[in-house]
């Protein structure tokens, strides 16, 4: 199977696979940098591991049931390796370079395992360039029946002092179209080099709520607190009202963040403590060629900090090519004028994203 990176879905899908695309297009709403570090992406649930291993096992011959056997006993059977690659700058020259390969494969029982290290550098003006090897582990099973992720990992920096983190996660489903679980994380606050320079470390957590209210139209919505280590609290929360139609993709987005304090020019990051973005997106989502998909998207609305309203809008697009028949790479590219500091110059970001995928 391969790592389930944004892929266009039919508009018939189970709960926990909306949710997961639900989670991603939080990204794409605000400025990359602003929103949740936790809500990455999520691999597939383990039940379609489960599903997908049983159809090897009806569908092989007497011959290979054997072998496949043999490699499902092994400690960790290979199923993908995932490079991701992304830059994101604006235009008061802060700039995030990330370079993060990944291996996910299967345990005998059926879970999965991922391992992920790489590359990171973060640059501003006025502050030494600081890099950063991360190393993470993470796994994706069943406990006591609620379909959970544990994660766990170490970040090393060239010149601040290592940080641990661990993120966990449990999902239960509410009836068929509907599922809730609750997230949890505590790590380094890498939001620019400022915020890595003076050790910001925080613990976010909060609910989710996915519901496929019809087979074209769904429902998601996140709410996360936070607490900082220089003292700081935050509070999100993000909603998303999503109709399809054809190849064309109707959302409306809400999001909310507000700080306790202001932190931005202490600690660093934007610490706002009103900040509103409303606006309306349309999709476009199309299979070209059999072996290019592409995806484009824009938005406009309102977004207002400390009472002040302004005009918002963003844009993007993404494509798929299949480079061999277990071999994709995808490009992605956002802008967007959101607001990613507290003051009040004109704001733009932009965000390029390219991951190469093997499937082993």
């Amino acid at each position: 199977m391969l790592l389930n990176i944004d892929s266009n879905t039919t508009p018939i899908e189970v709960p926990i696979q909306r949710e997961e695309r639900e989670i991603k297009k939080v990204w794409y709403l605000a400025a990359p940098q602003n929103l949740n570090p936790s809500l990455r992406e999520t691999s597939t649930s383990s039940e379609d591991v489960t599903e997908d291993l049983q159809t090897i096992f009806e569908t092989s011959s007497t011959d290979n049931e054997e072998q496949q056997t043999k490699n499902l006993t092994s400690f960790w059977d290979l199923e993908s390796v995932t490079i991701d690659f992304r830059y994101f700058t604006t235009n008061f020259e802060q700039d995030n370079l990330l370079i993060q390969p990944s291996i996910t494969g299967t345990l005998p029982n059926g879970d999965r395992l991922s391992l992920t290290s790489g590359f990171n550098r973060f640059q501003q003006p006025e502050i030494d360039s600081i890099q950063n090897i991360p190393l993470q582990f993470d796994w994706e099973g069943k406990i006591a029946g609620l379909e959970s992720a544990i994660g766990t990992g170490i970040d090393w920096f060239d010149r601040v002092t290592p940080a641990l983190s661990f993120r966990a996660n449990s999902r239960v489903n509410i009836g068929e179209r509907a599922s809730l679980s609750f997230f949890v994380e505590h790590a380094p606050y890498k939001f620019n080099a400022k915020t890595v320079e003076n050790e910001i470390t925080n613990w976010r957590y909060g609910p989710n709520l996915f519901w496929q209210i019809s087979p074209d139209t769904s429902f998601f919505s996140l709410l996360r607190w936070g607490r900082y280590s220089d003292g700081n609290h935050e509070q999100q929360s993000f909603s998303r009202l999503e109709h399809t139609s054809g190849e064309f993709q109707l959302a409306a987005n809400l999001f909310n963040w507000r700080y306790r304090e202001d932190k931005e020019i202490e600690s660093g990051y934007f610490s706002p403590e009103d900040f509103l973005v409303i606006n309306g997106e349309l999709i476009w989502n199309k299979n070209i060629f059999s072996w290019l998909d592409c995806n484009l998207s824009a938005s406009v609305g309102q977004q207002r900090l400390q009472g002040q309203w302004d005009f918002v809008y963003g844009y993007g697009g993404r494509c798929t090519t299949t480079l061999a028949e277990d071999i994709f790479w995808d490009l992605d590219y956002r802008f967007s004028n959101v607001l990613g500091d507290n003051s009040n110059s004109r704001y733009n970001s932009e965000t390029w994203r390219t991951i190469l995928r093997v499937q082993l």
